[in-house]
Order: C-alpha cells, then sequence, then structure tokens
C-alpha cells in the first residue's frame, strides 16, 4: 500500500489512525453516558453534543491560525496531540461532576482542531508540485482515518458490555486517552522519518528551480469567494 510513497507517510497514516480512534471512541459512547450517568434527557444531550461537535469543526481554523502565524505545523500538532489526551483523561475520571465533564468536553474539543487541521497539511509536504502520488497519498492517509473509525466503536463496547454501566464509560474514555498517546508517541518517534521525506521534496524543488506561485490579491479574492460557495454546500450537506 505504501510502495513508492515517502516514508513520512507512514508516520502520518497511524498517527492520524490512532487520533481518530480517540475521537470516535469517545463519540460512540458520549451521549449514552450523559443519559445513564447524568441522567439527562435527550433534548439537553442533543444540545450539548451539537454543542461539541460545534467547537471541533471550529477549532482548526484557530489550529492552523497558530501554526501558520507562531509555532508550525509539528509544534501546534504536538500541543495538540497532549491536550486532547488530557483532555480524554479528564473525561474518564469515575463519577465526575459537571464542570470536571465539561472541561474535558472543551479541552478535548479546542485541542482537537490543533492536531487536526495541520496533520493533513503535512501530508501534502511528502510530495512534490503536480506529483502524480500526491492524491493517491490522500486516500491513503484517509483510509488510515476510516480504520480508526472502524475500531471506535467496537472497543467502546466491549469495555462497556465488560465494565458495566458504572465504569465501562469511564473505560471508553480512557481508551481513547491511551489511543491519543499512542498518536503522540508515533508522531514524535517518527519526526525525524517524516521530516527527511519533506525536506528532500523541498531541496529537490530549489535544485530544480521550482518557482513557489505568487497569488495576486485579486485572485486571492477570487479562491475566497469559491471557497465561501463550497462551505456553504458543504453545510447543507452535512444538514
Amino acid at each position: 500500500m505504501f510502495k513508492g510513497h515517502p516514508k513520512g507517510l507512514k508516520v502520518l497514516f497511524f498517527s492520524e489512525m490512532w487520533e481518530r480512534f480517540g475521537i470516535y471512541t469517545m463519540l460512540a459512547i458520549f451521549t449514552l453516558y450523559m443519559g445513564n450517568y447524568f441522567g439527562w434527557k435527550d433534548v439537553k444531550t442533543g444540545q450539548i453534543y451539537g454543542l461539541f461537535l460545534a467547537l471541533t469543526y471550529f477549532s482548526p481554523v484557530l489550529g492552523g491560525y497558530l501554526a501558520d502565524k507562531y509555532l508550525g505545523s509539528t509544534k501546534t500538532i504536538l500541543i495538540g496531540a497532549v491536550c486532547t489526551g488530557i483532555g480524554y483523561a479528564i473525561l474518564a475520571i469515575p463519577k465526575p461532576t459537571e464542570m470536571v465533564f465539561y472541561t474535558g468536553l472543551f479541552v478535548v474539543a479546542m485541542s482537537n482542531g490543533l492536531f487536526k487541521a495541520n496533520i493533513s497539511v503535512l501530508v501534502g509536504n511528502l510530495y512534490h508540485k503536480n506529483s502524480p502520488l500526491k492524491d493517491a497519498g490522500y486516500n491513503i492517509f484517509y483510509m488510515g482515518i476510516n480504520v480508526g473509525a472502524f475500531l471506535a466503536p467496537i472497543a467502546a463496547t466491549n469495555l462497556r458490555n465488560s465494565l458495566g454501566m458504572e465504569y465501562g464509560y469511564n473505560a471508553g474514555f480512557g481508551a481513547a486517552a491511551i489511543g491519543m498517546a499512542i498518536s503522540f508517541t508515533i508522531f514524535r518517534l517518527g519526526q525525524r522519518i517524516y521530516e527527511e521525506s519533506a525536506s528532500k521534496v523541498a531541496s529537490d524543488a530549489v535544485t530544480n528551480n521550482v518557482v513557489t506561485e505568487v497569488v495576486s490579491k485579486k485572485k486571492e479574492k477570487d479562491r475566497i469567494i469559491a471557497l465561501v460557495i463550497v462551505y456553504l454546500i458543504v453545510v447543507f450537506l452535512w444538514m
């Protein structure tokens, strides 16, 4: 599957797979936990679930801004991974108060954007401009997302059934924290491999005099308008 692709793709594939395992494990038990532990009605659990998802989709804007302006993608991903793991660990605390629960949710929602917004950018950095392998590389990368999403509900269900209602849900959040820890470890240990792959692409670009496209203000405005149109279509699609 990875044949012919940069070695750094494996690092990003498995990092993203375990990060997605964490978030989907949490989502698999999220509303059930609120109903069974706190005794909240469907209306309230639905509102909290919706607000949480809204924050997770908004936070990548913040994550991308921090990476572009201040921290760089790699450092932002590492910070996001650590903070997300902490958020899951807070949710895994047995018999939490509502404030503890809300704190864990907020930490996960905001730090998820630090990771999610930037790791896809790193995939693109592994390939030369107009490389025919880039699209295939992204397809492989997204397969990692699907594998993590596939394994998550299986793990959450088994933990819930094995440990019961009292501790099964917290164990599920704990499994999400472990998944995030694995993701962080893979990314950190494989950082050198990724950076070597990306550096080779950058070096080849300099050697071959590949000129970075300079976008005029008008063209930039046109692209933003096009993106906004796509955003509106996607919003109604998901609704």
